[in-house]
């Protein structure tokens, strides 16, 4: 899929990904970051030399209150790193959601107006509480997009894929963000009641089996 993405849309769509990164890079912790950061306050003072321990103890705090949503899981890993670890990540998951945008959309990636398009659908995208720029948001939210997208593209085109292979990307999505995961399940799920009287490929099914064990 993403060999068929011309140049034309490349240039743009790279540029866009860099300058969001860079929007990262220049705002300060806020909101959640700061919320995760709780107990690594002691490792950051140098009290202790080892991060595990304030690590392990944001993991407990979100099992008891969001179940440990994979997203958070690997974001509690990368506070004990340095910043500008995450920025290629935050690049990365605004180029993959502004191409995967343009490719379901239909949107012909040799028209100059492609990228312009899905970027301009990206950046008026309603951003959660605004907070484009938190860190937490990149494991949230511009890392669950693609993942969705994605697996909304899987679901269209099940006859190249192994069963294996979407089952896992279900699973994938499921646990990564349930704000995600369920608005996509309830869509494949229409979709599949629309079409049933279609050719049904089972893969379909287990994609949607994966969705649904990640949910859970």
């Amino acid at each position: 899929m993403f060999r068929s993405i011309k140049p034309r849309f490349w240039i743009p769509a790279a540029i866009f990904a860099v300058a969001m990164a860079l929007s990262l890079a220049a705002f300060v912790d806020f909101c959640d970051t700061l919320w995760f950061m709780e107990y690594f306050k002691p490792y950051f003072r140098g009290e202790v030399d080892s991060p595990w321990g304030a690590i392990w103890e944001t993991w407990r705090f979100h099992w008891l209150t969001d179940n440990v949503r994979l997203s958070n899981v690997i974001f509690t890993l990368s506070l004990a790193l340095p910043e500008w670890v995450d920025w290629p990540l935050f690049a990365f998951g605004f180029l993959a959601w502004t191409i995967l945008t343009a490719r379901l959309a239909g949107l012909s990636p040799r028209s100059p107006y492609a990228a312009a398009a899905a970027i301009a659908c990206v950046a008026f995208a309603p951003m959660w509480e605004g907070c484009m720029a938190d860190e937490c948001y990149i494991y949230n939210y511009s890392l669950a997009t693609p993942l969705a997208l994605y697996a909304i593209w899987l679901y269209l085109h099940a006859d190249r894929y192994g069963s294996a292979a979407m089952f896992l990307w279900g699973l994938a999505l499921g646990w990564w963000h349930e704000g995600f995961a369920a608005p996509v399940l309830a869509g494949l799920a229409a979709a599949t009641a629309i079409w049933y009287r279609r050719p049904l490929p089972r893969k379909r099914l287990w994609l949607m089996a994966g969705i649904c064990l990640g949910l859970l």
